[in-house]
């Protein structure tokens, strides 16, 4: 197992940005190549790795459908042999480590697939009436008749001849109401943790069937928390609510966009697409701040079905509104990324390059919003590194044209007489002179502009 010490800053989500996330079963991606990307995803401004996901998974093309991309388990302990191996996953995380950079990975404990071997001995000692760790894992029942909550449905198995409780498809539901199924899912956490990795995306938390809130404290969150510096995310919940998920239940992270169905469309788009901007302050104030406050953070989700798809300029404003205002966002490497046109796609890479130079971008920093000349049209916001020693003031346009863009300068403590040089395209920008600041912006522009702040 890997347990090196890694480059890693305590609480690394509050000083990273840029994550690209890799499909091993749905995207066909090998570990190694995952592997030899790592210099090149550092160099273009990524500094998170996902993994989705690394344990060997229902492959539809081998076990039949539903595919859930490889979450629902066939193996959980070994790498699946399609896409690498144990040995490729611990060379990944030393090679990521080296560069400070972290790596996080997709898991799921809620469900199983009927054809893994865990499955089909559970399907074995039920038949044959075996009280085992295996049988006493899922929720039967004789009849398929007994209510079940929302979402979940009963299943006929007929190797047992009984009903079984699934969730999307066939998928057998662990029953977190039995002891078997908790202290096996202790053994699954601590095994992915001792191998080094730097978080999970825990897969459908809300959905684990009879799991207790007190469970969830001491098995999901709680192992990592024994680990220390472990991100947490819990996917398949409504965005935002820090005080729930971050405050009571250990989390990290909260999503800032809401995927319970998953249209995959950030809280942004829709300002972006409408081109007001009006409602975004008040959302970073529900979601990010209290998350960040609360020492976590609120993370974006950006795939391709709900994507922009106008203007190619608005993918990279997008990465910048989630920069400047301190949101940690993943990009879909094999899909979206790579579905964008290059001058996009290098837009992109430069936004997260700004946000790893100067600490003041970082996800955890200080946001302070600046009143623009039009609130409906403009968004600005004051940024500060955690020692209080660097300043950006980043600046958006959310039109499509044009636009001469004043920001109002009072109570923010920048000085006047000061050039700043925009940290994304390395160009002066207007001179400050007073207590306001007009800057030119093109369609869908912005600027990231390092200032000087007064005693």
């Amino acid at each position: 197992m890997n347990q090196d010490k890694t480059n890693l800053q305590e609480n690394w989500w509050l000083h990273l940005q840029g994550e690209r996330v890799y499909y091993l079963q749905c995207g066909g991606t090998k570990l190694r190549f995952v592997i030899d990307e790592v210099d090149y995803l550092y160099d273009t401004g990524y500094r998170i790795i996902n993994v989705f996901v690394p344990y060997h998974g229902h492959d539809p093309a081998v076990d039949g459908p539903p595919s859930y991309c490889g979450l629902a388990p066939i193996d959980y302990y070994n790498v699946d042999p399609a896409y690498g191996t144990n040995e490729e996953w611990a060379e990944l995380i030393d090679k990521a480590h080296t560069k400070g950079m972290a790596v996080i990975m997709w898991i799921n404990l809620g469900y199983t697939s009927p054809k893994s071997d865990y499955g089909v001995i559970v399907q074995l000692d039920k038949k044959n009436a075996v009280h085992s760790i295996y049988s006493d894992s899922f929720y039967w029942s004789e009849t398929g008749e007994e209510r079940l909550p929302e979402y979940f449905r009963w299943i006929f198995d007929e190797v047992s001849g009984y009903y079984y409780a699934a969730i999307w498809g066939k998928n057998p539901q662990f029953d977190w109401s039995k002891e078997p199924w908790p202290e096996e899912a202790k053994k699954v956490l601590r095994y992915w943790w001792d191998t080094g990795v730097d978080g999970f995306v825990v897969d459908a938390a809300g959905f684990y069937l009879n799991m207790t809130p007190v469970q969830e404290i001491e098995i999901v969150t709680g192992i990592p928390a024994e680990y220390g510096n472990k991100f947490l995310l819990p996917e398949g919940v409504e965005g935002g609510a820090p005080g729930y998920w971050i405050g009571l239940q250990g989390y990290t992270h909260v999503f800032d966009n809401d995927v319970t169905d998953w249209d995959d469309e950030t809280a942004i788009a829709p300002a972006i697409r409408d081109n007001d901007p009006s409602y975004l302050e008040h959302h970073f104030n529900q979601v990010r701040d209290q998350a960040v406050e609360l020492g976590g953070g609120a993370y974006t989700y950006n795939g391709v079905r709900g994507a922009l798809k106008g203007d190619q300029r608005q993918h990279i404003l997008q990465a910048a509104v989630h920069v400047g205002a301190g949101i940690h966002m993943q990009i879909d490497g094999l899909v979206t990324h790579n579905r964008l046109w290059r001058d996009t796609r290098e837009g992109i890479d430069n936004v997260f390059n700004a946000a790893n130079i100067n600490p003041a971008l970082a996800p955890g920093t200080r946001r302070q919003h600046i009143p623009t000349s039009n609130d409906t049209k403009y968004y600005a916001v004051l940024r500060t590194s955690m020692d209080g020693k660097q300043h950006i003031l980043a600046v958006f346009n959310f039109q499509d044209s044009e636009q001469t863009i004043t920001v109002d300068l009072f109570d923010t403590g920048i000085t006047a007489q000061q050039i700043p040089v925009d940290l994304v395209n390395s160009m002066s920008a207007a001179e400050i002179t007073g207590g306001s600041y007009s800057i030119l912006l093109p369609p869908y522009g912005f600027a990231f502009l390092p200032v000087d702040i007064g005693e």
